[in-house]
């Protein structure tokens, strides 16, 4: 147990106390350890397509997916991770 006094205060410190706040000390350092600050992305570089969501949808729709069993392999491995989308529209 350690003590400190200023004045009138006093504060205590049990083992229990100092290892609590050594755990959370701890903690933090490997919370901001694991968190990414460059952003969610976690692939190489990437080429824009100017292919518009309307042409996607024909081409990787979920008809196209459920009619067709190599669809989604294709346009997984055509679109997913490797292009960069600007398709504009509301979102409900």
């Amino acid at each position: 147990m350690i003590s400190f006094h200023v004045g009138e205060f006093g504060i205590v410190l049990t083992r229990k106390i100092i290892f609590g706040i050594f755990l959370s000390i701890v903690l933090i350092f490997t919370i901001y350890l694991k968190l990414d600050f460059s952003g969610h992305h976690h692939h190489g570089p990437v080429t824009p397509t100017y292919v518009t969501w309307d042409n996607f949808q024909q081409e990787c729709g979920r008809v196209q997916i459920l009619e067709q069993p190599g669809v989604y392999e294709k346009c997984k491995n055509k679109y997913h991770g490797k292009t960069v989308m600007d398709w504009r529209g509301n979102f409900i």
